[in-house]
């Protein structure tokens, strides 16, 4: 027999990241971060208290509240918590 992990879908990572900081990384490498606050089945974000990053990672231009589409999404990094 083999042992399996249990599955993590990503509904369950962003159900459990609600009201997180997250930062989305979007086409042409551009990357933002904020709380998120909803999503639906199309992975669209709203995101709250949201910041545009630089490329060290560094606060850039202050967005405030964003809803993110969910196809101008290359991946999402989740608060350490989740992850672990």
């Amino acid at each position: 027999m083999s042992s399996r992990e249990p599955q993590i879908r990503p509904k369950d990572l962003l159900e459990g990241s609600l009201g997180e900081e997250i930062i989305c990384v979007l086409r042409g490498r551009r990357k933002i971060k904020g709380k998120l606050s909803s999503f639906d089945q199309h992975l669209n974000l709203s995101l709250t208290h949201a910041t545009r990053l630089g490329d060290d990672n560094e606060p850039g231009r202050k967005i405030g509240q964003i809803v993110v589409r969910g196809d101008t999404l290359v991946f999402i990094v989740f608060p350490k918590s989740q992850g672990e």
